[in-house]
């Protein structure tokens, strides 16, 4: 079904790299992971930490004189406020086949590795604060995800399973 005013992928034969930008990013914004935001942020991070430790206070200061790095960095910040690895976890669970969990295990690290690093440039996270006045909503999404992520794994899955054999234990 076409929901846009485009077509999701530029050549319909096309596999996953033929996907034009939005569905792309809202795959990731349905899993609550949002990997298209944060995946490059602590990787430039630790290679410039690693190069030389005085690079961290470099950082720190960049953080708290240059705005546009300060909102740069507050915006990443503000995607981790809204991803939920553990929601991710149930997606990868339901519908990704047995030899691609060890990736999105990788990349759950990753995310929060990042997260660390971020932590280490502004001491403090505002999504943190940020959650705790919303804790309540968190539930209601997680609910909403997981029910979504069971009804993708029941419409999907005998497709699914077809293609790539998936099994789902221990989910709830």
């Amino acid at each position: 079904m076409n929901i846009g005013s485009r077509p999701s992928k530029r050549k319909p034969s096309g596999g996953i790299e033929s996907l034009r930008a939005i569905p792309w990013i809202f795959a990731w914004t349905q899993t609550r992971f949002h990997l298209p935001v944060w995946l490059g942020f602590g990787a430039a991070f630790k290679h410039v930490i690693e190069k030389d430790s005085k690079n961290l206070q470099m950082l720190r200061d960049m953080y708290n004189q240059w705005p546009f790095f300060r909102v740069t960095l507050d915006l990443v910040e503000m995607v981790f406020a809204k991803g939920d690895p553990g929601i991710a976890t149930l997606y990868d669970k339901l519908l990704v086949s047995d030899e691609l969990l060890s990736f999105g295990e990788r990349l759950r690290s990753t995310y929060e590795e990042t997260k660390s690093l971020l932590l280490m440039v502004n001491y403090y996270f505002i999504a943190d604060i940020f959650l705790k006045g919303i804790f309540l909503l968190h539930f209601y999404l997680a609910a909403v995800h997981g029910c979504g992520s069971f009804l993708f794994h029941s419409s999907f899955g005998l497709l699914y399973i077809v293609m790539s054999p998936c099994k789902v234990e221990n989910i709830c």
